[in-house]
């Protein structure tokens, strides 16, 4: 199977399996805590800051949005999830339907500060990533728990004022990758390589020594997200077939949810 970044690009409802990304600025939690459970609100109102609250709601919310995308038989509210062997979130029975489980619907979400973004897929395994690029001094503290050996020495080989970004951008893409395959810190990060073909064009190229995984399987895209700067990383498998597509959309999450009353 071959690997590439499809960011940019698009597909139909036949042909590759296809990743929607969603991304969106956190908001008030008051334009969207009414798409939330019970669970959620309880978690909503034990955040101590602001800033933490809105990224919190404003993921959840954006999750259950784009999964009605996908399947519009349930409302964003309708939704329900439980938690896998290793802490990866799934989908379980919609409220009201105990019948039926979208067993080949996937997803992720992750939040910061600035951004909020949610990954979709149906028929293989997704992760996404959204992280802020920060100074060069941070990703000097970080990069020896972060970096594989391949990875460190390509980052030396740019110029200083590129690497935080690079160095951002390869924790994002492992964060996406470690998340999509659902195993969490039993998959070593020094032990997982990306390479880079110009800035943004990305391919996970080693994966870890005693892991059966193969690099060609995954589909990764990047992008950067800008006003604060953020990476925001894709990866994505499908169950044997062709490569996954992967198309991000930028939406107004407040105005999106409002309209899902």
């Amino acid at each position: 199977m071959g690997q590439r970044d499809t960011s940019e690009g698009s597909t139909a409802s036949v042909g590759p399996p296809h990743a929607e990304v969603w991304v969106a600025r956190p908001c008030s939690p008051d334009k969207v805590q009414h798409l939330l459970n019970d669970e959620e609100r309880a978690r909503l109102a034990r955040f101590r800051f602001d800033a933490d609250a809105s990224s919190y709601a404003s993921a959840h919310a954006l999750l259950r949005l784009a999964l009605t995308e996908r399947d519009p038989r349930t409302a964003p509210s309708g939704w329900r999830f439980r938690t896998a062997e290793f802490g990866k979130p799934e989908i379980e029975a919609p409220a009201g339907d105990q019948g039926r489980e979208d067993a080949d619907l996937r997803f992720n979400l992750s939040h910061s500060r600035g951004f909020v973004a949610t990954a979709t897929l149906r028929g293989g395994e997704i992760g996404v990533d959204v992280e802020a690029i920060r100074t060069l001094e941070v990703a000097r503290e970080l990069r020896s728990r972060v970096l594989s050996p391949l990875e460190s020495e390509a980052l030396d080989a740019l110029p200083p004022a590129l690497q935080p970004e690079r160095f951002f951008s390869i924790w994002s893409l492992k964060e996406s990758y470690i998340k999509a395959r659902g195993l969490g810190l039993r998959l070593p990060l020094r032990e997982i390589s990306f390479s880079f073909h110009g800035s943004h064009v990305a391919q996970l190229s080693e994966t870890p020594h005693l892991d059966a995984d193969e690099p060609s399987d995954w589909t990764v895209g990047l992008r950067r997200l800008d006003d604060p700067a953020h990476a925001l990383a894709v990866t994505a498998a499908s169950q044997g077939g062709p490569p996954v597509t992967i198309q991000v959309r930028r939406v107004d999450l407040g105005p999106l949810a409002q309209s899902a009353r």
